[in-house]
């Protein structure tokens, strides 16, 4: 069952069930090794402004452990590492070099933080403006991000590059 607002967006309602969904599939020795709530959620925040927003790539290895994985929709496989992460922030940053991400919403559930967000860029080839809407819920270890599972409308992003039959 989806939950919309008015303006037909998925709600915090639908975050809450994903935060639970993977909490409820972890190991609770894993679950035992929490950093508080407002931890975790500043460590999301404040990597998220830092490499999304301030294109920082040196701040990654304070953000990610050394084993991070990160899933995301339309990727074939999920990507392990620094080195990988380094990797998709450079070309995403390329792509996409005034990229700014807004939290909308975010939900902490233990080891878990889901985020609402919105990413705003401009495309490097095209100048084209594109807004793409999506949710991301992040699994900390010791304060530092060890896996992540996104989701985001690709449509906008696709468009801005002109691959859309009749965009303009």
């Amino acid at each position: 069952m989806q939950f919309r607002s008015a303006h037909g967006r998925t709600t915090q309602y639908a975050m809450v069930l994903l935060s639970a969904s993977c909490l409820l599939t972890t190991p609770p020795e894993a679950r035992a090794q929490s950093v508080s709530r407002t931890a975790n959620e500043t460590v999301v925040r404040r990597c998220a402004d830092e490499l999304w927003n301030k294109h920082k790539r040196a701040f990654i290895p304070m953000c990610y452990t050394t084993a991070y994985v990160s899933h995301t929709n339309g990727v074939t496989a999920p990507h392990k590492g620094l080195d990988a992460e380094s990797e998709a922030l450079a070309v995403t940053l390329n792509t996409w070099p005034d990229i700014k991400l807004t939290y909308e919403a975010v939900i902490v559930s233990g080891d878990f933080v889901t985020a609402r967000w919105v990413m705003t860029a401009h495309h490097s080839l095209t100048a084209k403006e594109v807004d793409s809407h999506g949710i991301t819920i992040f699994r900390l270890v010791n304060g530092k991000i060890a896996e992540d599972w996104t989701t985001f409308d690709r449509v906008p992003l696709i468009m801005a590059m002109e691959q859309v039959p009749g965009a303009s």
